[in-house]
C-alpha cells in the first residue's frame, strides 16, 4: 500500500496551487487552474481523518470528529468573508493569492517545528489520555 502524503505537504501543496488561480483570464484557465486543487482535496480530506484516527483516543473520538466538523465549518465561513472582503478591495484575483497565502502560512508551522517531532507513531490512547476524555498534551511526542 503506498504511504499518503502529511497533512502538512497537502495542506502547503494546496496553498501553492490555489494561488494561480487569481492569473486565469477566462473561466476555462480558472477550470483548468482549479483542477490540482480538486485533485488534491481528497487526499487532505483522508489525511485529516487518518489523524484523527491515530490521535484520538478511542473515547474521544466522537467529540474529536464533532470538533472537526465545526472546524472545517467555520474555516468555510471565515474563509469567505476573508476571500470576499479581498476580492472586494482589491480584485477577484487576489482572493485567490490570499487564500493560497493563508494555506501556506497554516503548513509553514508544521515545517518549521514539526519536522522535530515524530507523529507517525504517535498513540495517546495509552500515552496520556485520562480515563475522562482529555489528553495530557505533555504525554504527547515532542509536548
Amino acid at each position: 500500500m503506498r504511504r499518503q502524503p502529511s497533512l502538512p505537504v497537502l495542506l502547503g501543496l494546496l496553498g501553492l496551487v490555489t494561488v494561480p488561480a487569481g492569473l486565469a483570464g477566462g473561466w476555462w484557465q480558472l477550470a483548468l487552474a482549479l483542477a490540482p486543487l480538486g485533485l488534491l482535496s481528497s487526499p487532505a480530506v483522508g489525511a485529516v481523518s487518518g489523524a484523527l484516527s491515530r490521535f484520538a483516543p478511542e473515547s474521544a473520538k466522537g467529540t474529536a470528529n464533532g470538533l472537526l466538523s465545526s472546524c472545517g465549518a467555520a474555516g468555510l465561513a471565515l474563509g469567505a468573508l476573508v476571500a470576499g472582503t479581498v476580492a472586494d478591495t482589491a480584485g477577484p484575483a487576489w482572493s485567490f493569492a490570499a487564500a493560497g497565502g493563508l494555506a501556506l502560512a497554516g503548513a509553514l508551522p508544521w515545517f518549521l517545528f514539526g519536522a522535530r517531532i515524530d507523529w507517525s507513531g504517535a498513540d495517546i490512547s495509552s500515552a496520556g489520555a485520562d480515563g475522562d476524555g482529555t489528553v495530557d498534551t505533555a504525554a504527547l511526542p515532542g509536548g
